[in-house]
């Protein structure tokens, strides 16, 4: 697994539970599940530390549940967790989105020269 692929897999592990408290969500105990007070639609997993929103459909990990209640990216979302939890990660993502961006440069670049 690449270096990108075990950080964020280590991110994934930080209980969403854990996570949605320290933001000064109110978790209600349901059995095997957690909802929160403030959004009686949510549904949070204890044992498979995922969330999902029956209002709108969203779910999946702690970086989904960053990006839907704080309206971030995936890259922000990432930051903001490993920032918060003491992960360093600045440099890795800068070097990701660099090489992203210089993909995404080329291949724009391939484009225009078969188009134009």
């Amino acid at each position: 697994m690449s270096q990108y692929g075990e950080l964020i897999e280590r991110i994934k592990e930080i209980s969403i539970s854990d996570y949605a408290q320290s933001c000064g969500y109110t978790l209600v105990s349901m059995g095997t599940y957690f909802s929160l007070k403030e959004h009686d639609s949510v549904r949070i997993s204890k044992r498979k530390n995922m969330f999902w929103r029956n209002s709108n459909g969203a779910s999946g990990s702690i970086i989904d549940f960053v990006m839907e209640f704080e309206s971030c990216s995936f890259d922000e979302a990432v930051e903001k967790l490993a920032e918060r939890y003491g992960i360093v990660v600045k440099s890795l993502l800068k070097y990701v989105s660099c090489k992203k961006t210089f993909r995404t440069e080329r291949i724009l670049k391939d484009v225009s020269e078969l188009y134009f």
